[in-house]
């Protein structure tokens, strides 16, 4: 069977493709499932509705020229999900899932999330995205550090993580800090 269990949307600051295309696309590609498992980054992003207003960071090389620094808006984003496996029920299965870039800072923020929306979730992805709150993407988190620090440091972190949080179903690619160690411009 041919899966994706990996797939971002609109409702994420990495992706800008709305969902319906995503489906239309794994059914071109001859997928039988997909999971929708956009990002939830505590510590650097907050709450699609957060009192406090929406942060931006500067876009990247193929990125807009600001991104939001906000994660998912469950209700609308779960929504759509549900509309998307009615319309699409004999063409592939439609499962709902979030990615959780999860620190050991931020463990409390997700326990929260996992009570409020657990139900709705198909399949959760374990992710480090950043430690102590410093962006391995934006080269923050290695800045200032050998390699051999930040990579220690990195694994040290998931480890903690998955020895304190259990509300997920994978580990999601623990080579991270290897693509992340290197500046973008390198990376094309």
């Amino acid at each position: 069977m041919f899966a994706d269990y990996h797939v971002h949307t609109y409702y994420g600051d990495d992706s800008e493709t709305p969902m319906e295309t995503q489906v239309e696309r794994a059914i071109s590609l001859g997928l039988r499932e997909i999971c929708f498992t956009d990002h939830v980054d505590y510590g650097i992003k907050r709450d699609w509705d957060d009192p406090r207003g929406m942060e931006y960071r500067k876009g990247g090389p193929g990125e807009p020229e600001r991104m939001a620094l906000a994660n998912v808006d469950y209700p609308r984003y779960f929504k759509e999900i549900e509309e998307l496996k009615r319309k699409y029920k004999d063409q592939i299965i439609i499962r709902a899932g979030l990615e959780f870039g999860i620190q050991t800072i931020t463990i409390p923020q997700y326990d929260k999330l996992y009570s409020k929306y657990g139900d709705k979730l198909d399949f959760v992805l374990l992710s480090v995205h950043q430690v102590d709150n410093q962006e391995l993407w934006t080269q923050d988190f290695q800045r200032g550090k050998t390699q051999e620090e930040y990579n220690r440091r990195y694994y040290e972190e998931i480890l903690a993580v998955i020895n304190q949080f259990k509300n997920y179903d994978v580990l999601a690619h623990l080579d991270l800090i290897l693509t992340m160690s290197f500046p973008r411009r390198l990376l094309k």
